[in-house]
């Protein structure tokens, strides 16, 4: 009988040991990190009463060894793309991806561009994506800055705000406020611009520039926004100051 006990507990030390040791690993591979998503906020652009000129958007880098989905596209190992909300009428009232990049890197926009970055892990993406698949939509009280706060604070434990109404404006200044913020980070060239349709991704060609885009007016509170009023899957003759 003692034997037995003896041999019974021998048993279950071995059982804690091997929990004890499996925990743990768990833990360090659910909290492995696969990329860097930063929250750019710039008041580049004209003005408005509310000040709601300029534009809010988010980049994610893939630091994983591996292809990663986020929204619409797949990201590869080393790739950054942007995203953010536009108030297009024509293609797309939504999620663009990469469009920002483009004016960074090509017309030199949102160049007082103030940023927090932070690691991302798996997890954080699959909520990420959840969110993008949510909200592919702009409102003039639901735009850029709505969005970009509403991804940030899902996955981060700095929590940003883009002031009441939401403004881009507010969330720069927020953004500011923050410890470890970079005013003007570069952002990669990424060409592969468009949005989601039907669950397809529909590229863009960016052609030409000009910024005499027509404005979207909400009367009752003397608030105006620029946005693009010709990008299709054909061309995109007109780029943007705002959302």
């Amino acid at each position: 009988m003692m034997k037995f006990t003896k041999r019974l507990l021998s048993v279950m030390l071995s059982l804690c040991l091997v929990l004890c040791c499996s925990i743990p690993a768990l833990a360090a591979e659910t909290t492995t990190t696969v990329g860097t998503l930063t929250i750019f906020s710039s008041n580049d652009g004209g003005s408005s009463s509310w000040n709601l000129s300029g534009h809010a958007f988010l980049a994610f880098e893939n630091t994983s060894s591996s292809d990663i989905t986020v929204g619409g596209l797949t990201v590869a190992s080393g790739e950054e793309i942007t995203f953010g909300t536009w108030g297009n009428q024509d293609a797309h009232h939504g999620i663009w991806y990469n469009l920002e990049s483009y004016l960074i890197n090509n017309q030199n926009d949102y160049a007082n561009r103030a940023s927090l970055s932070m690691s991302v892990t798996q997890d954080d993406v699959d909520e990420i994506n959840t969110i993008i698949a949510n909200n592919d939509a702009w409102a003039l009280l639901n735009n850029c800055s709505s969005f970009a706060v509403r991804v940030w604070n899902q996955v981060s434990s700095i929590t940003l705000s883009a002031g009441s109404p939401n403004t881009p404006t507010s969330l720069r200044a927020n953004i500011r406020s923050k410890s470890g913020y970079e005013t003007g980070r570069s952002v990669q060239n990424n060409t592969n611009i468009g949005y989601v349709s039907g669950g397809e991704f529909v590229p863009v060609t960016v052609s030409t520039s000009a910024r005499s885009a027509a404005p979207i007016v909400m009367t009752a509170y003397g608030v105006q926004f620029i946005v693009p009023i010709n990008l299709n899957p054909n061309s995109c003759d007109t780029e943007v100051w705002h959302k």
